[in-house]
């Protein structure tokens, strides 16, 4: 862990806030690495986990970050607050770039009280806009409030573009679009990752967080219905059981659902191109997303997609094109979706695939989203 001393060059010093270092690292990484290229001090601060030293390696600076994800305590957020508070005074940052919403709550209060720039990100209005009840009400209060103080705002999806500006919560001039967090598209390609599914061994895959919200246990009730003697099928799902978010699935339900017939809770992996390589279609039931990551990667590996009609997800899915569209909290709508790819022909499939490749090349390579992050410290 780094240790906390004001940086001599004043002018090139940038941190990343996030509520995880495996955040930082597997979506941030290659902006991060862009900015040191160019000079830059660059300070990463998340909580501790498997993934904290692998940011020190590539040559920025971690520090320690206790976040609580999974509630909104008034007195722990209150000490959140006063760390980064701390944490910014030291290090005097040319800006601060925060993602997900404590970190952008918090981060962009202590930036306007020390005159700092703060470019918030959002990645979706995820479960403070998904949840009713007063403390979400409060979440969502403090949220605006702070688009409102920020220098700079990146939405990834259209839908949480509009909703921003049409509610006057950010001027226009401070707020852009971004195609998600990007994907390398020289990583996740079909040709470099040689390997394939048989013909007959048709394997959906969900890939995530194990939230509730993700539609996890829509997606079993819909692969359930399956007739496995005409359609043979499998069904994996990978992902982190994040136990501190508030719609964490329950231990008994993974462990009932990795019982069932066809079934596979696969732990998550640091080479997802190879297991999306083994795969025939990627399915994400989610309930609001801001723009998946994990969609743009299986695109580029030229998978058909089955996702849920909802904001991020439709901006990159096109029902019948590359993939197919249900109703969210739908098992039955998402059953009669995955149906439908099952009866595809072989070459089908590949065309819906080919159909995703050439989307996000045209409008989500991380080259985009690199692009932006050093034109608008740039701009400062």
């Amino acid at each position: 862990m780094a240790s906390i001393s004001i940086n001599n060059n004043l002018n090139k010093v940038l941190i990343f806030s996030a509520n995880s270092s495996w955040y930082l690292f597997n979506f941030r990484i290659n902006t991060i690495k862009a900015f040191i290229n160019n000079g830059y001090t660059v300070y990463c601060l998340s909580p501790m986990d498997d993934y904290s030293h692998l940011l020190e390696d590539i040559g920025c600076s971690w520090i320690k970050l206790d976040i609580d994800n999974k509630g909104f305590n008034p007195f722990v957020d209150l000490k959140l607050f006063f760390n980064l508070l701390k944490i910014f005074y030291r290090i005097k940052p040319t800006a601060v770039f925060n993602f997900t919403i404590k970190n952008n709550i918090y981060g962009t209060f202590a930036s306007f009280l020390l005159r700092i720039r703060s470019i918030n990100n959002i990645s979706g209005f995820g479960t403070a806009f998904i949840h009713s009840g007063f403390k979400y009400f409060i979440a969502r209060r403090l949220y605006i409030f702070a688009l409102k103080l920020s220098t700079k705002v990146f939405c990834q999806n259209t839908d949480d573009y509009k909703f921003i500006l049409e509610n006057r919560f950010v001027d226009e001039s401070r707020i852009d679009l971004l195609p998600g967090s990007g994907v390398d598209l020289n990583k996740f390609q079909k040709e470099t990752n040689k390997i394939s599914p048989p013909i007959n061994d048709f394997i959906f895959i969900y890939a995530g967080r194990l939230l509730y919200d993700k539609g996890i246990k829509e997606l079993v009730k819909a692969f359930d219905k399956i007739d496995q003697s005409r359609f043979p099928s499998k069904l994996w799902i990978i992902g982190f059981r994040d136990s501190k978010n508030i719609s964490a699935i329950k231990k008994s339900d993974i462990e009932t659902w990795g019982k069932k017939r066809n079934i596979s809770i696969l732990e998550p992996s640091n080479s997802m191109e190879t297991v999306l390589s083994k795969v025939s279609c990627f399915v994400l039931p989610s309930y609001r997303e801001g723009m998946p990551r994990s969609i743009l990667e299986a695109c580029a590996m030229e998978l058909p997609i089955i996702c849920t009609d909802v904001p991020g997800c439709r901006d990159i899915v096109t029902n019948n094109l590359n993939g197919y569209l249900c109703k969210p909290q739908d098992d039955q709508s998402l059953f009669e979706a995955m149906k439908k790819m099952l009866r595809l022909s072989i070459e089908q499939r590949l065309k819906m695939g080919a159909e995703g490749r050439k989307r996000v090349e045209q409008s989500f390579s991380e080259e985009i989203v690199i692009k932006k992050a050093l034109d608008v410290i740039d701009d400062i």
